[in-house]
């Protein structure tokens, strides 16, 4: 039995080891832990502590969302302010500060992505450089990230696909970070280095992603959307038809968008074209199958499997042929799944009117404004003919040419494809 100060400064070193091991007991958990109840936990890899410093890796993850790309870290220990991290270090092992993704695959060769600077609200910049072993990085530019803080020793990062340049196809990642100060060193000194994994990298691949629905917005019936900002919305309807191909051509040389009302009954055979409406950033609406006054639920719901069949998205917006909105009707469209959409901007184009008078009348929405257009059914020659000059009225006047759906507030939802499916 020990007795005396000797005694007492024994149980002051062993509370205090206690604490120490207590301490990074409960750091560790967070780290193993963290993201056990996430439903992002899949492929999470794990580091022991084995680093002195702030940037001790103990978890990361990074892997495709959909249309996003997620790296999540998780540090043993309280990570240092974000201000103080660099988003071009010029060498992976050495000072300044960082913590960057190695990404490597998958339409990029040899990324290196870090995060540094004040952060803005939830959003970060982050550094986009080339990586190599021999020589100094190379650096490429910027990109915005999400940030989502997780407690004192995580972040999440969260990306666009498009914005790192991402491609269907097989990836390696590994975290890395470097640590300069106190207790590693200071100024030019060697710093603290990890990297997770500290074996062969991580692997990942990402999925070709489809649009597969949208956000059925209330109330059930819309004549136009919000007049609060600049935002229009052009819609065409009784198509598929040839067309439709050259008012995509249009739409796409001038970036813009817009929402296709299509006849059931017109898709058979169109699932390429209808693809192609979709990949570029437009919608497809439910037109009826044989574009019958007041049509009944039954058909709603067929037209809307026959778009799903060829394309993979079921459609949230439906427009009664020739805008006749009986209650019933909307009613068999909202247990459909579907918003009644009409307009408040008609251009008549179906009575053969010439371009300039299609255009006209086209371009006399304001904030919100549908406008009701047609590609099937007839000659569309002047429609098309007018479209170019459409777009430009309105982007002239600063309005953006969106879906019905974002128009109306709504989102769009995307999926990855696994197994080699396609639509």
């Amino acid at each position: 039995m020990v007795t005396g100060w000797g005694a007492k400064r024994d149980v002051r070193w062993l509370v205090a080891g206690l604490a120490v091991i207590a301490i990074a007991s409960a750091a560790w958990s967070a780290v193993a832990g963290a993201d056990r109840s996430d439903p992002d936990s899949a492929g999470v890899r794990r580091d022991p502590a084995d680093t002195p410093g702030p940037l001790d890796l103990g978890a990361a993850r990074a892997a495709q969302q959909a249309r996003e790309f997620s790296v999540t870290v998780y540090s043993h220990r309280a990570l240092p302010p974000l201000g103080s991290l660099r988003p071009f270090p010029t060498a992976l092992d050495s000072a300044p500060a960082h913590i960057c993704l190695m990404l490597d695959g998958a339409g990029v060769e040899r990324r290196l992505l870090c995060p540094g600077g004040r952060p803005e609200a939830n959003k970060i910049r982050v550094g986009v450089s080339t990586y190599s072993a021999r020589t100094q990085n190379t650096r490429l530019g910027e990109v915005e990230a999400e940030l989502d803080r997780r407690g004192t020793n995580g972040i999440r990062l969260t990306f666009e696909l498009r914005d790192l340049g991402l491609t269907p196809g097989r990836f390696h990642w590994r975290i890395v970070a470097s640590w300069p100060g106190p207790p590693c060193g200071r100024g030019a000194t060697p710093a603290c280095f990890d990297r997770l994994p500290d074996g062969a990298a991580a692997r990942g691949r990402i999925f070709p992603v489809i649009v597969s629905g949208c956000e059925r917005v209330g109330p059930p019936v819309h004549f136009n959307g919000g007049r609060g900002r600049p935002r229009v919305a052009l819609t065409f309807d009784d198509g598929p038809s040839p067309y439709t191909a050259p008012i995509l051509e249009v739409l796409e040389n001038h970036h813009a968008h817009a929402t296709f009302f299509e006849v059931g009954a017109e898709t058979d055979g169109q699932g390429p074209l209808m693809q192609r409406i979709l990949d570029a950033g437009n919608e497809i609406g439910n037109h009826s199958l044989h574009h019958k006054v007041q049509p009944d639920h039954a058909s709603m719901v067929e037209t809307s499997n026959l778009i799903e069949a060829q394309t993979g998205f079921r459609p949230c917006l439906f427009r009664p042929p020739y805008g006749k909105n009986h209650p019933d009707e909307v009613s068999d469209a909202w247990r459909a799944g579907m918003s009644t959409v009409i307009w408040d901007v008609d251009t008549n184009d179906w009575r053969g009117l010439s371009s300039a008078s299609i255009t006209a009348s086209a371009t006399a929405g304001g904030h919100g404004s549908i406008v009701l257009m047609h590609d099937g059914g007839g000659d569309r020659s002047q429609t098309l003919a007018a479209l170019p000059a459409i777009i430009r009225s309105y982007r002239s006047r600063g309005y953006r040419l969106v879906t019905v759906t974002q128009l109306l507030g709504g989102e769009t939802y995307w999926q990855e494809v696994h197994g080699g499916r396609g639509r």
